[in-house]
């Protein structure tokens, strides 16, 4: 009996316990979106959506277009920050956006008196980090280019050699260059463009974006994703208005008054 009871007790602290399950997330660093150590909006939304007591969230930080690589080769399962448009066959995207993101503009001081609004930059110099891509968003031709090396593109501005780059305030206002030399003039909020994050095209892949999918609808409605951007982030400028997603405006029901 007693040989029967040890050999049930090795049996039960032998079968392990469930384990969690991994999901691999990459992403570009972004202030308070996104950062190292795994701080930020877009985290913390994934934790809300993927629980660890369930999930283990692993997060690499790489350049965007690598992101969106790794996800598309299947070496990773999820990837932050994407605009619609940029992701390749290999990568779902989730049917509802996470963020408005909102491009800031900034122009050389030669540029700058004759800025009248976008179309003033068809056939003028222009530029932005690698994969951001926003010659796709203009309806005219521009004179446009890519790099990661925002302080080159910086003192091309002070320089006049060319017109307009297109980024984020916070990310020049870190720049010691930024403030040196010829004052830059700077447009805010000059584009808009709604964010999504991807998932891969593989049975996870699509299990985590149908689960991300129903979950985020929950925090749409309860007010915690609006809850999550502003504890992040000073204010929620940012935050969709997904008004183009009738299941998220549910309309107000109607009076009838009695005869």
């Amino acid at each position: 009996m007693r040989a029967t009871l040890a050999a049930l007790l090795i049996l039960i602290f032998s079968v392990p316990l469930a384990a969690t399950q991994q999901i691999r997330v990459v992403s570009e660093q972004w202030e308070d979106f996104v950062e190292t150590g795994g701080y930020g909006y877009y985290m913390d939304t994934l934790r809300r959506i993927y629980p660890e007591e369930q999930y283990q969230l692993t997060l690499r930080i790489m350049p965007y277009l690598r992101a969106i690589d790794m996800v598309a080769q299947q070496q990773a399962d999820i990837v932050l920050g994407l605009s619609d448009g940029d992701e390749p066959p290999e990568v779902l995207l989730s049917h509802y956006p996470v963020e408005e993101e909102r491009f800031d503009l900034v122009l050389s001081p030669k540029f700058a008196p004759h800025w009248q609004g976008l179309e003033s930059l068809k056939g003028k110099r222009v530029m932005a980090k690698v994969g951001y891509d926003m010659d796709t968003y203009l309806d005219f031709k521009a004179d446009y280019r890519e790099s990661n090396d925002i302080p080159k593109m910086i003192a091309l501005l002070k320089r006049n050699r060319v017109d307009a780059v297109f980024g984020y305030v916070s990310d020049f206002n870190r720049l010691p260059e930024f403030e040196l030399g010829p004052k830059l003039e700077v447009k805010e909020d000059v584009l808009k463009e709604k964010t999504f994050f991807g998932f891969s095209s593989t049975p996870k892949g699509t299990e985590l974006r149908e689960l991300f999918d129903q979950r985020l609808k929950q925090l749409i409605l309860s007010g915690d994703l609006k809850s999550i951007m502003e504890d992040n982030i000073e204010d929620s400028f940012e935050y969709p208005s997904y008004e183009e997603y009738p299941e998220l405006n549910p309309s107000e029901p109607k009076n009838h008054s009695s005869d």
